[in-house]
């Protein structure tokens, strides 16, 4: 056993009413490079671990005057802000026991009389999931920083459009966004990262009780459960940087004239996942994206920009009939990336399909739309070399068809 452990001078809390027991474990303590706290009973243990500064790995007695180890355990998890790592100390050696003192919140079972070399063991487990807590609390920080500097930059990026139809669909999108983030961060209030670095000391743990004790559906309901919650969860946090991605994408300051190569279908997928609130409810997609294709040169920002406005445009036609479907078709023919749009909507009335491109021109309702979508999303494919124009389908709905010239590299 060595002599000292990581973490020196870490506080570790000893509840034991037993003096030469505590007394015990204070010089083992000690001997390691920790600053034991000694309580008496479980009142004065509660009182130590509700400091701000108070000890964050806790050795509680199972039986002691005022409240038990069990009792404390579940208290450490309805009432503590912080995290503790828990551990039972006791002469019972009943497989129920073990499954009580579990359930009530503690992290791990020590029989008495204690021996040193599973108690180290069982103090070097906390230590690190106390690190792994630690680390998940500064990622989540992290993340809220993050988002907070990326609302700024939204809010910034709208003041200076110079366009009011750009600021009404960055608004859109940035609610929607903002609604996605709150769903899923409150996935993080379980700790995540510090559930799957410690669950499989407390599944082995698990399987040997189930092992030694027979069967028991309670253990086979938690072994079997509780890697599908980590699954969802993790599942989770993928999808928070997923959106906060497309956000970082679609926020990029870039000058109108910085051209670079683009991949056609990359800024479709941005532009898709940028208005997935949009689409939710209100219509599917189907992708027909040719492989393969030649780079353009283009400010991507500018493209994803005339696709955004095409999905939204697209979803409030199809609104009042919902859901709808948006088919995305990209080709190469000759020297150009040809891109459509088509939607299953009422399409546009003939008398007014070449007036949709003049500015401040809406069919939508009052304060729906600003009528400049349509005739910066042509300025934008003019600036290009592209073409830009629409026509009813026979079918019903509208298709956009948008040519944009490749990069003379790839041609």
């Amino acid at each position: 056993m060595t002599n000292t452990m990581e973490n020196t001078k870490t506080k570790v809390l000893i509840a034991e009413d037993l003096r030469t027991s505590r007394m015990i474990i204070e010089r083992l303590l000690t001997r390691w490079g920790f600053e034991p706290v000694l309580c008496e009973d479980g009142l004065q243990a509660q009182e130590a671990l509700a400091k701000p500064d108070g000890p964050r790995i806790a050795i509680l007695d199972w039986m002691m005057p005022g409240k038990t180890g069990p009792e404390i355990c579940a208290w450490i998890g309805k009432e503590l802000d912080a995290f503790v790592y828990t551990i039972l100390l006791t002469s019972k050696t009943e497989r129920k026991d073990m499954l009580a003192g579990l359930t009530a919140g503690a992290h791990a079972y020590i029989t008495k009389p204690t021996d040193p070399t599973e108690l180290e063991a069982q103090i070097k487990v906390g230590l690190r999931i106390l690190g792994y807590e630690s680390e998940l609390a500064y990622k989540s920080e992290e993340l809220r920083r993050y988002a907070t500097q990326m609302e700024t930059l939204a809010e910034d990026r709208a003041r200076q459009l110079v366009h009011a139809d750009r600021m009404v669909t960055l608004g859109t999108m940035s609610a929607g966004i903002a609604h996605e983030i709150n769903n899923s961060a409150t996935l993080l209030s379980g700790n995540v990262q510090t559930l799957e670095k410690f669950w499989p000391v407390v599944q082995q743990s698990l399987e040997q009780s189930a092992g030694e004790s027979g069967a028991d559906s309670r253990l086979d309901f938690i072994l079997e459960e509780v890697p599908n919650i980590l699954g969802g969860m993790r599942k989770g946090v993928v999808r928070i940087s997923k959106i906060v991605k497309g956000l970082k994408t679609y926020s990029h300051r870039e000058k109108s004239d910085d051209l670079e190569p683009v991949q056609i279908n990359d800024a479709i997928h941005s532009s898709l996942e940028l208005c997935e609130n949009a689409l939710k409810r209100t219509a599917t997609t189907k992708l027909k994206l040719a492989s393969d294709l030649p780079e353009v040169m283009a400010a991507a920002h500018q493209l994803e920009q005339v696709f955004v406005n095409m999905i939204v445009n697209a979803c409030d036609a199809m609104r009042p009939k919902a859901p709808g479907e948006i088919t995305v078709t990209t080709r190469h023919e000759d020297d150009e990336i040809v891109v459509v749009f088509e939607d299953t909507g009422p399409g546009i009335p003939a008398e007014i399909l070449e007036k949709i491109w003049d500015p401040f021109y809406t069919t939508k309702g009052i304060g729906k739309g600003t009528g400049l979508g349509l005739s910066i999303s042509l300025g934008i494919i003019d600036n290009h070399g592209g073409s830009y124009r629409v026509e009813n389908r026979d079918e019903g709905g509208a298709r956009f068809i948008i040519t944009l010239p490749i990069r003379k590299e790839a041609a």
